[in-house]
């Protein structure tokens, strides 16, 4: 079971818990329908966590590695001691460059470093509107329909802009 799908199970018993231990029954569709948003993103934030870190941490090696094989390769001379087992390097030159520049340009568009940092401040934004979350239903008076209702609506906006900062990482110019 993916770790995302755990988390929804989590959310949704630790809520239907709280709820049966303090003795409310009813079945609210806006309930539901937070707790199915909030796990969208929860799992929607971890796969961009991996991704762009396994993506940064590959930029991060290869950019330098391949450039400091263009930087020896196009310094190996015919008075060069290595020539004869290494002179294959000098015409690798041209697709190592290529592929430097091509690596680069990804890291600059890409900003898989910048993305990393900004979906796990999401990731604890989201840990943290969890917590408060369960808090405010942990404490909201649930005899009091109006109260309750509010609660859910201040804390469905709250996850809104969360939402909203996860989706400004959807195109390079926005991280």
């Amino acid at each position: 079971m993916p770790s995302h799908e755990k988390g929804h199970l989590k959310l949704h018993d630790e809520v239907k818990g709280l709820l049966e231990r303090r003795h409310y029954q009813t079945d609210l569709p806006l309930l539901q329908e937070m707790i199915s948003s909030y796990n969208f993103n929860d799992g929607s934030v971890g796969k961009k966590v991996s991704r762009y870190k396994v993506l940064g941490l590959i930029l991060l090696l290869a950019i330098p590695i391949i450039s400091t094989i263009i930087s020896f390769a196009v310094n190996l001379t015919d008075a060069s001691h290595a020539v004869p087992p290494l002179a294959w390097m000098k015409e690798c030159v041209p697709v190592l460059s290529l592929a430097l520049t091509l690596l680069t340009v990804l890291n600059s568009v890409l900003k898989p470093s910048v993305r990393f940092a900004r979906s796990c401040r999401i990731g604890v934004e989201l840990f943290h509107w969890r917590c408060g979350f369960l808090e405010a239903l942990e404490t909201v008076d649930l005899s009091d329909d109006k109260k309750l209702m509010e609660c859910l609506s201040d804390h469905r906006k709250s996850l809104r802009r969360i939402q909203e900062a996860q989706i400004n990482l959807a195109l390079p110019d926005q991280a």
